[in-house]
């Protein structure tokens, strides 16, 4: 049950940070313009890794709180309501405990792309 709730809660952030990945690498390649080569494709997933990898960190951070000061700058619903910087945070605080792990979707697929990029470069280098 533990093993569902942390890492199969949201197919779409899984399908979203895939194709950002493979984006990157097919970016990548065709930026250096060589579609031959299976080190470009070991640069381009590793890119890709570590942007998605970079994305699922900030997102953790946000989930601790890092973010609420500039989001409480930004919003109108202040504006409106008239509440305070910690009732804001509050608030949020209390939305965030429904996406805990909304960060994990970026970092294994991060990861996972970081890791094929490290055995095609081990298969290479032999």
């Amino acid at each position: 049950m533990k093993f569902r709730l942390i890492f199969i809660h949201s197919p779409i952030k899984y399908i979203v940070s895939l194709v950002v990945s493979l984006s990157l690498m097919v970016l990548y390649c065709a930026i250096r313009n060589t579609w031959s080569s299976p080190m470009m494709y070991s640069n381009g997933l590793f890119i890709g890794g570590f942007t998605m990898v970079s994305v699922g960190l900030l997102n953790l951070l946000n989930n601790f709180g890092a973010y609420d000061m500039w989001a409480y700058v930004f919003t109108r619903k202040r504006k409106k309501e008239g509440i305070t910087l910690a009732e804001y945070s509050e608030i949020k605080a209390e939305e965030r405990k429904k996406t805990r792990f909304s960060f994990v979707p970026f970092v294994t697929v991060g990861l996972f792309a970081i890791i094929v990029s490290a055995i095609i470069l081990i298969i290479l280098m032999k």
